[in-house]
C-alpha cells in the first residue's frame, strides 16, 4: 500500500482514500473519508493508558537522572488541547491510520494523508514497515540540529525566566505577611497579588476574615506586577503578597544550575529511545521527540524558584497551612516538596472540573512519584467519585468546600419562544471555531432563523482564532463577535453552546439553557463529567441540527423544565460554598 502525503487537495474529485488532520466534518459524506476522529474516539482511553503507562517508565529513568524531574513540565503528561496535545496528536493519527489499513486490508491500495505534521509519517513507518510512504515533509528525525535548535530555546527561556524573576522580585523589596494559613496559586492576566486567587478561588475565602490568611501569587513571565491596594472598603483580602519575593541571590543561582542540568539530562534520555507502546504497536521515536519539544516549549525556572521560596516562608512558619489549586503543576508540585520537608498540612483544591486526559492526577505506583497534597477539596459533590475512582484518592482525604460559580442568578428568559432564538457559542480553544465552521459549511441550515454570538476566551486570543471568527462573522450575517462583559453577554442569549469550558456550566446557573457541542478536533473534553445527556449533546452537525429544531419548538414551559434538570447536575459540579467545612479545615 501506498501512502501519498500531501497538503491540499480537492475531496470532491479525490480517487482513492484520504485522511485529513485537521477534522473538517464538509467531509464526511464523501465515501472515500477515513474517519480518524471516530477511531480515536473509540480507542482513547485504553490507548492512552499504554502511553501514560510508557511515560512512566521514561520517568523512571528521568528520575535516576535528576532528583527534580518532577517539577518540569515533561513529568505531567497532559493531553488536554491546551496541554500536550499537540506532541499527541501525531503519533494517535498515525495509530488510527495504522488501525484502518490493518481492519480495511483489501479496500484501498493508495491513501492520501492531507496536511499532516511530519512526525506521523516518522511514526507511521514505526508502526507499518511494509507501507511505502511518499510526499514532502519536514525532516523529524534524531539530528543534531534538532537537538542543538530545541536546547537554544530551551536555554533562551531559562535566561528570560532568571533575568525576570532578578528584576521583578530580587532587587525589590516588598513586605512579607506571614500567616497560619497561605494560600498560594498563579498571576493571572498580570492581576496584583491581592486579585490574582480569585480566578481559581473565586469569593471562597470571603467572610473568614477572622481566619490568619496570606495570599501568595506567583508571577510568572511576561505578568507585571501591580501595586497593591488597600482592602478598605474594596472586599480585597490585606494579607496578599508575591511569594518569589522571598527567595535570595543564592537560591536564584541554584534554580540556574537546576535547571541547566535538568535539561542536559532530557537531552541524553532523549537519545536513548525510550521506547512508547500503545494499541501492541511500538515507537522509539515518540518519547525523543516528547522532551525535545517539551523542553523548548514551558520552562521550569519559575517553578523551582517557588521550592527556595517556600523552604524560607516555612522556616519562618513552620506551623502554616498551604492552600494551592490542585492541577498537579511543577509550581504546585515544588509547594508540596517542600511542604514534606517542613511536615507542613497541604490542601489542594480542584477549582475547575478535570478530565481524563489530565493522566497525571492519578496517583500510581512510581518510583518517581511526585508530591502529593494531604488533602484535596473540591468545588462539588462529582469530584469524589471521580477523584477515587479514575485518580485513586483515599476518598477520606476529600472534602466538598464549593465554588462560588454555584451562585444561581436567574436574569430572566420571559421572552424565550417569542423571538428569534438567540445562542451563545462559548469558546476555549481554537479548534473549537474551526470544527464550528466546519458543521455550519455542511449544514447551512444551523444559521437560518437563530443569532449567534460568539465570545472568544482572552486566554487563547490568538491571530488564528481571530481569523476564524472573523472569516464567520464575514461569511454568515447571523453570527457576530460579542465585545459585551460577561453579565450583558449571558443576559440576551437563550442557549449557550460550548464544547470544554466551564463557562457553558456557569450559563446555566444565569437562566441559560445550555448544548455541549463535540467540537474537539481530535480528543473528546467536556467538563460535565461525561454526563453529557442532560446536557444535550451533540455529536455532529446533523445532531445539532435536529437539536435546534426541537428547541425552537419549545414552550416557555418546557424550556424551563429542560433548564431546571441541568441546574441539577451543575449544582453537583460547582456545589454551594460550605463555609463550616473550610473553616473546619483551616481551623
Amino acid at each position: 500500500m501506498i501512502v501519498h502525503f500531501i497538503d491540499k487537495f480537492n475531496p470532491h474529485s479525490a480517487q482513492v482514500h484520504f485522511a485529513c488532520y485537521d477534522f473538517d466534518e464538509t467531509f464526511r459524506r464523501n465515501p472515500r473519508f477515513i474517519d480518524i476522529k471516530s477511531i480515536i474516539q473509540e480507542k482513547t482511553h485504553s490507548w492512552l493508558e499504554d502511553v501514560y503507562q510508557s511515560h512512566l517508565k521514561l520517568s523512571d529513568q528521568m528520575a535516576q537522572r535528576s532528583f527534580w524531574w518532577w517539577a518540569t513540565p515533561m513529568s505531567r503528561f497532559d493531553a488536554r488541547p491546551w496541554g500536550q496535545e499537540y506532541i499527541f496528536k501525531p503519533l494517535f493519527f498515525a495509530r488510527a491510520l495504522s488501525e484502518w489499513i490493518q481492519t480495511h486490508p483489501d479496500q484501498a491500495q493508495e491513501i492520501d494523508v492531507v496536511g499532516a505534521h511530519g512526525l506521523v509519517a516518522t511514526y507511521l513507518r514505526e508502526f507499518e514497515p511494509a507501507l511505502q510512504i511518499q510526499g514532502e515533509f519536514s525532516r523529524t528525525g534524531p539530528i543534531p540540529f534538532f537537538y542543538l535548535k530545541s536546547l537554544l530555546k530551551s536555554l533562551a527561556k531559562l535566561g528570560s525566566r532568571a533575568w525576570f524573576v532578578l528584576t521583578r522580585h530580587l532587587l525589590v523589596k516588598r513586605p512579607i505577611p506571614y500567616s497560619r494559613n497561605v494560600v498560594i496559586s498563579e498571576n493571572v492576566a498580570g492581576a496584583s497579588a491581592a486579585e490574582g486567587h480569585r480566578y481559581f478561588f473565586g469569593g471562597i475565602f470571603d467572610g473568614l476574615e477572622d481566619f490568619d490568611i496570606s495570599f501568595a501569587s506567583i508571577m510568572d513571565y511576561g505578568c507585571e506586577p501591580k501595586p497593591q491596594r488597600s482592602s478598605q472598603g474594596s472586599g480585597q483580602p490585606p494579607r496578599a503578597f508575591y511569594w518569589l519575593d522571598q527567595i535570595c541571590f543564592t537560591d536564584w543561582g541554584r534554580c540556574i544550575i537546576i535547571s541547566l542540568k535538568i535539561l542536559w539530562h532530557s537531552t541524553q534520555v532523549a537519545r536513548d529511545a525510550v521506547p512508547c507502546y500503545i494499541g501492541g504497536k511500538t515507537s522509539r521515536a515518540f518519547h525523543h521527540h516528547f522532551l525535545l519539544h517539551e523542553l523548548g516549549r514551558l520552562p521550569f525556572f519559575i517553578a523551582l524558584c517557588s521550592y527556595y521560596a517556600a523552604r524560607r516562608y516555612f522556616s519562618k512558619v513552620p506551623n502554616a497551612k498551604v492552600i494551592f489549586p490542585y492541577e498537579e503543576k511543577g509550581l504546585e508540585r515544588c509547594v508540596l516538596r517542600a511542604c514534606a520537608e517542613f511536615k507542613v498540612f497541604s490542601i489542594g483544591y480542584l477549582p475547575h472540573p478535570q478530565h481524563h486526559l489530565l493522566r497525571s492526577l492519578k496517583d500510581s505506583v512510581s518510583s518517581c512519584l511526585a508530591p502529593k497534597p494531604s488533602q484535596y477539596a473540591a468545588c462539588g459533590h462529582l469530584y469524589i467519585e471521580y477523584l477515587e475512582k479514575f485518580a485513586f484518592k483515599n476518598p477520606s482525604q476529600i472534602h466538598v468546600w464549593g465554588s462560588s460559580k454555584s451562585e444561581i442568578l436567574d436574569l430572566g428568559r420571559d421572552s424565550f419562544g417569542q423571538r428569534m432564538l438567540s445562542i451563545g457559542l462559548l469558546n476555549s480553544h481554537p479548534n473549537e471555531l474551526k470544527v464550528f465552521r466546519s458543521w455550519i459549511e455542511n449544514h447551512p441550515e444551523l444559521t437560518q432563523d437563530v443569532r449567534y454570538s460568539i465570545r472568544l476566551y482572552k486566554g487563547v486570543y490568538s491571530k488564528e482564532l481571530l481569523d476564524v471568527c472573523q472569516d464567520l462573522t464575514s461569511r454568515f450575517p447571523n453570527i457576530i463577535e460579542s465585545h459585551e462583559s460577561w453579565d450583558d453577554f449571558i443576559s440576551r442569549i437563550d442557549i449557550a453552546v460550548f464544547c470544554a469550558t466551564s463557562a457553558g456550566l456557569i450559563a446555566v446557573n444565569k437562566g441559560c439553557l445550555a448544548v455541549h457541542l463535540f467540537l474537539d478536533d481530535f480528543f473528546d473534553i467536556n467538563p460535565c463529567f461525561d454526563k453529557l445527556e442532560v446536557m444535550l449533546s451533540c455529536k455532529t452537525s446533523e445532531d445539532f441540527t435536529k437539536r435546534l429544531e426541537q428547541l425552537k419548538r419549545l414552550s416557555k414551559e418546557e424550556y424551563f423544565a429542560l433548564h431546571e434538570k441541568q441546574k441539577g447536575l451543575v449544582q453537583s459540579i460547582f456545589s454551594p460554598v460550605r463555609k463550616d467545612v473550610i473553616r473546619k479545615d483551616l481551623g
